[in-house]
């Protein structure tokens, strides 16, 4: 008696009813738990017939593109039905060369320069100054406080920035710019004869 799961064209060249119920309802369902579980067999027997029955490798291999096409009409259904993620997959499927991910790799060595967008430029100076000087968030402000200047800046001088170790004062500041300061000159003045 032939299972009602199996119909008249469900892999014919497959004698076994398990493995013929197994491999129908594989191409159904896309799910190797759900097909051994309705077919009532262990998924190990499954590999097993793979294994040591080679019809049944090439009827598996047509379950597997059956299997496919299901899901794909599924996916297609929900698609229509206003599923977004489900529209993404198909057209990535369907229409790759418009729709695919897309990874671009390119040797920095076949690079022109020239040819680079200014966005790209940026990206590329940002992580070449990272890599050189490090992860300082002062001394790369510091260059690019001087290059937006129009200032040229060597690597020594931008590896001979240091962060300031402590805020300054109005008194450092002003010594810095006019000389002494009135704390240095009352400290000069105690220390004289």
């Amino acid at each position: 008696m032939l299972n009602p799961m199996i119909g008249p064209a469900d892999f014919p060249k497959i004698s076994h009813l398990k493995k013929r119920a197994f491999l129908a309802a594989f191409s159904r369902c896309g799910s190797l738990s759900k097909a051994a579980k309705r077919a009532k067999v262990d998924r190990r027997t499954h590999y097993n017939w793979l294994k040591d029955d080679s019809w049944y490798l090439q009827a598996f291999r047509q379950a597997v593109i059956e299997a496919g096409d299901s899901l794909q009409d599924k996916l297609t259904e929900m698609a229509f039905e206003g599923n977004v993620t489900a529209a993404i997959f198909l057209l990535k499927g369907l229409k790759p060369e418009t729709f695919r991910d897309r990874i671009e790799q390119v040797n920095i060595q076949d690079m022109k320069l020239e040819d680079l967008t200014p966005e790209v430029m940026d990206k590329l100076a940002d992580h070449l100054m990272r890599t050189a000087l490090g992860d300082n968030p002062a001394v790369l402000a510091e260059v690019d406080r001087r290059l937006a200047a129009g200032e040229d800046v060597t690597f020594e001088e931008a590896k001979a920035i240091e962060a300031p170790k402590e805020p300054l004062t109005i008194d450092a500041v002003c010594q810095a710019v006019n000389g002494p300061t009135r704390t240095t000159l009352e400290s000069e003045e105690s220390q004289k004869p």
